[in-house]
């Protein structure tokens, strides 16, 4: 179902809750960017025109969701983007809209975010690459930029919400983009 937020019901390890519905999107559209802290979900950019508005919602201890509520927009309109959430800091990068930039902005206590910082220019320019953050790096895969690409890079997180040098690591074993990755308990 199109524009629909979903949760599952906390169950047992192993097994699958059902999903239950729980509140519209802030915007219609598809290609937003979406990442969490753990506290707020952000939604980021997106087409059907191509936006620059930003959104979150407070993640409440019963799995729902709080109201939505707009945020400092994106640097630039982008859609098909990617973005992470890691230790305060929101990121974002890649975009159909041509975001060849890395941006970061601080996430405040109350789910908004401060300005964004330009951070440095993506490896390659990248539609539908994912982000993921975790022991301290910063890690984008795949992507399409003419073609589609199975590369990795990865960047040191300082701890001021910029980033190293990015560095290119072993190639994944498929070429993928509009992918999905995460990393979960260092790995």
């Amino acid at each position: 179902i199109a524009n629909i937020a979903n949760s599952q019901t906390p169950i047992s390890a192993g097994a699958i809750g059902t999903w239950a519905t729980l509140t519209n999107l802030s915007q219609a559209g598809g290609g937003s960017g979406f990442a969490t802290d753990g506290r707020y979900i952000f939604q980021l950019g997106g087409r059907d025109p191509v936006l620059s508005t930003a959104y979150s919602a407070q993640i409440k201890s019963d799995g729902t969701l709080g109201t939505w509520t707009a945020i400092t927009n994106i640097p630039a309109p982008a859609y098909d983007l990617a973005a992470v959430a890691y230790n305060g800091y929101l990121f974002i990068g890649g975009g159909g809209a041509n975001l060849s930039t890395l941006y970061s902005a601080k996430i405040n206590s109350n789910g908004t975010i401060g300005g964004w910082n330009t951070l440095s220019t993506l490896p390659r320019l990248n539609q539908g690459p994912t982000l993921t953050a975790t022991q301290g790096y910063l890690f984008m895969a795949g992507g399409y930029a003419g073609a589609t690409s199975s590369t990795v890079y990865s960047a040191p997180i300082n701890g001021n919400g910029t980033i190293g040098t990015w560095q290119t690591l072993n190639t994944l074993p498929a070429l993928v983009y509009y992918n999905g990755v995460t990393a979960w308990n260092n790995y």
